[in-house]
């Protein structure tokens, strides 16, 4: 586990994961007031001007072409792509866009019904830190665009996920492995290379892995929690192998790291990770589920559609189950062989 990383490293990583989680808050919640454009600007200014001043090491990487998405190739595959389509006509164009990325199961179709959310990735043009409208602009639109991701998932546990062109220049694969790039396909129009120079993230991934398992065992210790803290568990259970490998510097797509790590970490019992692998093909809500249109959206001021969403969203983010004991034990004691096998 030891790894030597100089102070002023120490510092810039943590301002960068600070920023990109302000950001990523800012744009997506509606019940942030106030014009933050100057403490933005402010803050992505010292970004680049603390990077500059340390000395750094990064490894380039280049995905040569990003794949346009083809609206009458995909169609076919579900009804849920029309929300895709609609949403690549209102970012196409955008000056506070540079790309807009559909990656996971949606951008190589092996989505599952009732059960696969929508991953998004934004990266964010730098004007919107130099250009006040073109900030507050950018901050309407991703609030209420960002809602259409409840438009394959109710109980979705993320919006979109923002990163910025000093992300890019100094990029960490906790954020989202290079690997899952190269299956996406962009929205903005652009269509071109993306280019990254990565930086080492090993106290972040450890992170990740911590807090990850802290929420798993705090949820294996109550009997009831609800709909939305359950397809959350079952949702790390299935992250917890590639975020194993990534420890071992193995960056794989998801559906590939099932089977990498038992080989990788043979003295583990994933068993679990099997057991819920198969109840994503049978996961059903309760009762039938409905959310507010595409046009909806868009067209509603945003307080009446975060107002709405919340009304729409209460029975699945309040609504207790109760977990199966057998269960319960099984996660909790994934969880402890996972800390004895790493930490």
């Amino acid at each position: 586990m030891g790894i030597k990383t100089s102070t002023e490293i120490l510092q810039l990583n943590q301002v960068q994961i600070k920023f990109h989680k302000l950001i990523n808050n800012y744009f997506q919640l509606p019940g942030e007031s106030g014009n933050r454009f100057s403490l933005f600007s402010k803050l992505y200014t010292n970004l680049n001007s603390l990077k500059n001043k340390t000395d750094i090491k990064t490894k380039s990487f280049k995905i040569e072409k990003i794949k346009k998405f083809e609206f009458n190739q995909y169609k076919k595959f579900s009804k849920k792509y029309l929300n895709i389509d609609f949403l690549a006509k209102k970012v196409r164009g955008k000056k506070y866009i540079d790309y807009l990325l559909i990656h996971g199961s949606y951008a190589t179709r092996d989505f599952i019904n009732n059960w696969s959310d929508l991953d998004i990735i934004v990266v964010l043009s730098d004007n919107i830190f130099r250009d006040e409208k073109l900030f507050n602009q950018a901050c309407s639109f991703f609030r209420k665009i960002s809602l259409i991701c409840y438009r394959f998932d109710l109980l979705a546990h993320h919006r979109f996920v923002f990163i910025t062109n000093f992300d890019l220049k100094y990029y960490p694969q906790s954020f989202l492995p290079l690997v899952v790039y190269q299956n996406c396909f962009d929205l903005s129009g652009r269509f071109g290379q993306l280019n990254f120079e990565v930086r080492d993230d090993y106290f972040e991934k450890w992170r990740i892995l911590r807090t990850s398992l802290d929420y798993l065992k705090e949820i294996s210790q109550k009997k009831k929690i609800t709909l939305w803290q359950y397809k959350k568990s079952l949702s790390i259970v299935l992250i917890l192998p590639s975020l194993l490998l990534e420890l071992k510097n193995i960056y794989l797509y998801k559906r590939h790291s099932f089977d990498s790590v038992k080989k990788e970490f043979p003295d583990l019992d994933v068993s679990l990770v099997d057991d819920v692998s198969k109840k994503r093909v049978y996961w059903k809500l309760p009762w039938h589920s409905f959310y507010l249109s595409k046009y909806l959206i868009m067209f509603l001021p945003i307080k009446i559609s975060n107002f709405l969403h919340k009304v729409i969203l209460y029975p699945y983010t309040h609504f207790k189950i109760e977990l199966n004991d057998n269960f319960l034990k099984k996660m909790n004691i994934f969880c402890q062989q996972i800390e004895n096998e790493v930490f």
